[in-house]
C-alpha cells in the first residue's frame, strides 16, 4: 500500500505583507515622535521654570540692594543727625556764652560812661561770671577795669583766688592752680579801659566755692594794691 504525502503550501498575498510592514514602520515612527515630544515638553518646562526662578532671584536681589541702601541711609542719617545735634548743642552753648560776655561788657561800657564810674577805684574787677560745664568744671570770665582821668595802656598785675571749703575746712585756691591754661600768677595784663579774661576752673572733689577775690596793682606801684571781691552765687 502506497503512502501519499501531501505538502501544504501557505501563500501570502503581497499586499497583506506590505500593510503589515507599513503598520510596523508607523508604530516605530510614532514611538520616536512620542518620545521626542515628551522630551521637548520636559525641556520647555525646565526652561520656563528656570526663567521664573531667574526673575524671582533678580527681584530678591533688587529688594536686598534696596534694603541695604535704606539701612545705609538710615545709619548715615542717624550719624549725621547725632553729629548735627551735638554740633548744634555746642554752638548754642557757645552762643549763650558769647551773649553773656557781650551783655557783661555792655554793662561795663554803661558803667564806664556814667558819672559814678569816675568815683570808683583806679583799678578794679568790674564783674565776674561763671557757668557750670560739667561736674566740678566751670567756665569763667571777668573784666579788669582802669578808671583814670587820662587813661593810657598800663601794665597791671593781678592775682585771683577762690575761697571755699572742703569737708568743713576753709581753703583759698589760686586760679592758676585750678586752670591749667592760665599763666602763673601774677597775671601781667595790658589795660587802657578794660581787659577781659576767660578760662575754665576744675575744682577738687568735694570743694564748695563761696567767694572770689582779686588783688591788683600797677607794675610800677607794687605797694598800691586794689581788691575786688564777689560772692559765689552760681551754684556748686
Amino acid at each position: 500500500m502506497k503512502t501519499e504525502t501531501r505538502s501544504i503550501v501557505v501563500s501570502r498575498n503581497k499586499s497583506t505583507q506590505s500593510i503589515i510592514l507599513l503598520v510596523v514602520i508607523f508604530c516605530i515612527v510614532l514611538a520616536f515622535q512620542l518620545g521626542g515630544y515628551q522630551k521637548r515638553v520636559t525641556v520647555a518646562e525646565l526652561i520656563e521654570e528656570n526663567s521664573v526662578l531667574q526673575r524671582e532671584v533678580s527681584e530678591l536681589i533688587e529688594l536686598l540692594n534696596s534694603a541695604e541702601k535704606t539701612i545705609d541711609i538710615l545709619e548715615v542719617d542717624n550719624e549725621v543727625n547725632s553729629i548735627a545735634l551735638e554740633t548744634s548743642r555746642l554752638e548754642i552753648i557757645n552762643l549763650q556764652r558769647i551773649i553773656s560776655d557781650n551783655t557783661f561788657q555792655l554793662e561795663v561800657y554803661k558803667d564806664y560812661l556814667s558819672d559814678d564810674f569816675k568815683a570808683k577805684k583806679k583799678l578794679s574787677v568790674a564783674s565776674f561770671s561763671a557757668t557750670e560745664i560739667k561736674q566740678n568744671v566751670w567756665s569763667y570770665s571777668w573784666i579788669t577795669v582802669q578808671s583814670v582821668q587820662q587813661p593810657k595802656i598800663s601794665s597791671v598785675m593781678l592775682k585771683a583766688f577762690i575761697v571755699g571749703e572742703t569737708k568743713g575746712i576753709s581753703e583759698e585756691l589760686p586760679f592758676d592752680e585750678l586752670d591749667e591754661y592760665l599763666p602763673r600768677f601774677p597775671l601781667d595784663l595790658r589795660v587802657k579801659y578794660f581787659s577781659s579774661t576767660k578760662g575754665k576752673l576744675s575744682f577738687p572733689e568735694g570743694f564748695k566755692p563761696k567767694q572770689v577775690k582779686f588783688m591788683l596793682h600797677y607794675a610800677n606801684k607794687p605797694s598800691e594794691i586794689y581788691e575786688s571781691d564777689f560772692e559765689w552765687s552760681f551754684g556748686v
